[in-house]
């Protein structure tokens, strides 16, 4: 099974939260009962988006928070210049958009990248509702933290990491979280571009291409198009941690890092 088959029996169908597949990875989790109910009366769902179609775009005002419900998106912004980058691709549970809270509008633009649900509250009630329920207000600060966290990280990333190692830590990630949705940690099928792993990697596209070829011929992968068979997991944490050669991190920041 894919990463972009999370959840997907779901779609398009009267969602509750008590029925839904991602609950668990979802904020919702972590609520006592009371706090649960609160949260079902506030959770709106869009129509499915259709892979290219957008939940929100840069410069929306920011007036609900996002979680995927099911599929698969990515989050990008423009540069005034036209450049795109990507900041990150997004399966169920994850919150989208809190960045842009402090501007009250949004600062990157959310696109699906397979037929995706993605579930809405909103922010006001949100905020109101966190008053009298305060974990309703951590889980929206642990969220923010996350986004926060994984942006230092991805900056850390392409500034000291080497391309083969971004592409096996790329690798690993998509792997535990495979895991964590229940799918095989072993078989995973690549539902964005090698244009757009190259994009958030902050590599060309040739050179993505390339480590495949690489890591297949050492035995690592078993790549036949957008599906990828980890043959040997240790090692491709092997390649993540650069135990194979001394380019100069410190062990500790390299296992420490992730995507």
């Amino acid at each position: 099974m894919s990463l972009q088959h999370v959840n997907m029996s779901l779609s398009g169908q009267n969602i509750s939260c008590e029925t839904c597949h991602a609950a668990k990875y979802c904020m919702y989790a972590a609520l006592n009962c009371s706090e649960q109910d609160e949260f079902k009366k506030m959770v709106r769902h869009q129509t499915p988006l259709r892979p290219g179609e957008h939940s929100f775009i840069a410069g929306d005002r920011l007036k609900s928070i996002h979680i995927v419900h099911s599929g698969l998106v990515k989050s990008y912004i423009d540069s005034s210049d036209g450049e795109r980058q990507i900041t990150g691709f997004h399966l169920p549970g994850d919150v989208l958009g809190l960045n842009g809270m402090h501007l009250k509008n949004h600062t990157d633009s959310v696109d699906a990248l397979v037929t995706s649900d993605v579930c809405q509250i909103d922010l006001a009630q949100f905020v109101h509702a966190s008053k009298s329920k305060p974990m309703l207000r951590q889980q929206l600060l642990l969220a923010a933290y996350r986004q926060l966290s994984n942006g230092q990280k991805m900056m850390l990333m392409l500034g000291k990491v080497s391309a083969e190692r971004r592409l096996a830590y790329f690798l690993l990630n998509l792997s535990r979280r495979s895991k964590e949705h229940g799918l095989s940690p072993d078989q995973i099928t690549l539902s964005m571009t090698r244009q757009d792993i190259a994009n958030y990697l902050g590599l060309v596209v040739e050179t993505v291409s390339r480590l495949f070829t690489k890591l297949q011929h050492d035995g690592i992968l078993n790549v036949e198009r957008r599906t990828v068979n980890i043959n040997n997991y240790k090692m491709l944490e092997n390649v993540a941690e650069n135990h194979h050669d001394h380019s100069g991190s410190s062990a500790k920041f390299q296992r420490k890092l992730t995507l």
